[in-house]
């Protein structure tokens, strides 16, 4: 059932939500101290990212109460099991919402699913950073999280940033005022960033344990730019990554029915589950 009236997460109310709904006007009214701008600016140059045209779009300054998040649950949400979570930037499209043809699967795999509104490619980045790190900040205070399935995913421009923020949760050195490998993994749509540089003497781990998938087309116009992108990751060292390319499927495609068998292949090496993609899977 979709839930179309706003409603406020915050400690004390989580029972207001039904396992297998979907609720498409959540609001959140703490901000992560991870996510004003300033921050986002500084552990990316640390990084070696540098932001132009994509940083002076608007909502460089956001404020949180005008921000609305769609969040779908899995029906198992109650079964005792902590859900994992999966957190969403879009490309061109303004909704948060996940494509109708991926609900089942994360059912079925017990996920989450958080995507801000208003976060397309027409939003400067430190928003769609943002408003992403506000979503994983404010789910774990309201509902159990399992905080080794917190996944990070996007579609095109949306796939780029979050790349991006994954790697900065890898490589920004663990203590206060750092992302503290918020994400134990991404999926990659049809677009990706290269990894940047570490800042320390740091890194070692994630590169072990972080799982990446990254997704394309046979037809996708972004397919030999995801493949570099893919093998720049490989060269930094990662090598839990899986290249997943769908026979035939344009750039959009992993939106239509017939390309859900390759979203929940992705989804199962997320998870390390058998029969999920293995690297260079075609």
């Amino acid at each position: 059932m979709n839930h179309d009236e706003s409603i406020t997460l915050a400690p004390g109310n989580e029972n207001k939500l039904i396992p297998g709904d979907r609720y498409r006007a959540v609001q959140f009214r703490k901000r992560s101290p991870l996510s004003d701008p300033d921050s986002i600016r500084s552990w990316s140059e640390r990084c070696g990212y540098q932001f132009g045209k994509t940083g002076s779009m608007p909502g460089r300054e956001y404020d949180l109460d005008d921000q609305y998040f769609c969040v779908q649950l899995p029906t198992k949400h109650d079964s005792g099991q902590p859900p994992g979570l999966v957190v969403w930037i879009p490309g061109d499209d303004i909704k948060g919402d996940p494509p109708e043809p991926w609900v089942p699967i994360l059912d079925k795999y017990n996920l989450v699913w958080v995507g801000a509104h208003n976060s397309s490619n027409a939003w400067s980045v430190f928003k769609r950073f943002g408003l992403a790190l506000d979503a994983v900040h404010n789910l774990p205070r309201v509902m159990t999280i399992d905080e080794e399935k917190v996944f990070m995913t996007g579609f095109s421009g949306g796939g780029k940033c979050a790349a991006i923020l994954v790697f900065l949760s890898a490589a920004v050195p663990i203590g206060k005022g750092s992302m503290d490998r918020i994400f134990r993994g991404g999926l990659f749509l049809c677009g990706a960033a290269a990894p940047g540089k570490w800042p320390e003497k740091t890194g070692q781990q994630a590169r072990k344990d972080i799982r990446l998938v990254f997704l394309t087309g046979d037809r996708d116009f972004n397919l030999a730019y995801t493949q570099e992108e893919k093998d720049r990751w490989l060269d930094q060292g990662f090598r839990n990554i899986a290249h997943i390319q769908v026979p035939g499927m344009e750039h959009t495609g992993i939106y239509k029915p017939e390309a859900a068998a390759y979203y929940e292949k992705a989804i199962r090496y997320l998870l390390a589950v058998e029969g999920g993609g293995h690297p260079e899977s075609p």
